[in-house]
């Protein structure tokens, strides 16, 4: 089966170019998504975040195009069961395009619960997002995490031989990631 991505987001599932989100927030639901329902499921990368679940550059005009999300706040509860490949799961972010991309993550709140678990996927659970990636060693823009808080758990579970990461600002930050800014941020959830 060829590897499919689904990008979900409360508000957006992909957010590109010279896009601005602000003063958003979600309500205090619960969102339960399965990645897999049985053993013959296609593999797929899941990326899913309580406001956005991927954010992208867009080339035009000579000139990149960059998003923004500032002042919003996720109150869902996400949770994300099964699934095959990687599931990124962000109480803002689920997870970034690794292009030449500026992104500024300013002033959001997560306020609910993320929990990620499969057995046969990598998991990446944050506060603010999930994973910021730089998979084909091509990205060189700038990520910029500021002023921002995480108030609730976030949890990632595999029985896989794979990666489990949770964190209270970022899930997974890619080591070869250049030119990603965290600054006065706060994670008070376990």
């Amino acid at each position: 089966n060829p590897l499919h991505s689904y990008y979900i987001g409360l508000l957006a599932g992909v957010v590109a170019g010279n896009s601005t989100i602000s003063n958003c927030r979600t309500g205090k639901w619960t969102y339960k998504f399965y990645g897999r329902v049985n053993s013959y499921s296609e593999e797929m990368d899941i990326m899913i975040g309580g406001l956005v679940g991927m954010t992208t550059a867009v080339s035009g005009s000579y000139e990149y195009k960059y998003p923004t999300i500032s002042n919003c706040t996720n109150e869902a509860t996400i949770m994300v069961y099964n699934g095959m490949n990687q599931i990124s799961v962000g109480g803002i972010l689920g997870s970034n395009m690794p292009v030449n991309e500026i992104c500024h993550i300013d002033r959001c709140r997560n306020k609910g619960r993320i929990t990620v678990e499969s057995t046969d996927a990598q998991v990446f659970a944050g506060g603010i997002a999930g994973r910021i990636t730089n998979q084909n060693n091509s990205f060189t823009g700038t990520y910029r995490f500021s002023n921002c808080v995480n108030e609730a758990d976030i949890e990632a579970i595999t029985t896989a031989n794979e990666y489990a990461c949770a964190g209270g600002i970022i899930g997974h930050l890619d080591s070869d990631s250049t030119g990603v800014l965290i600054c006065n941020n706060e994670n008070l959830g376990d």
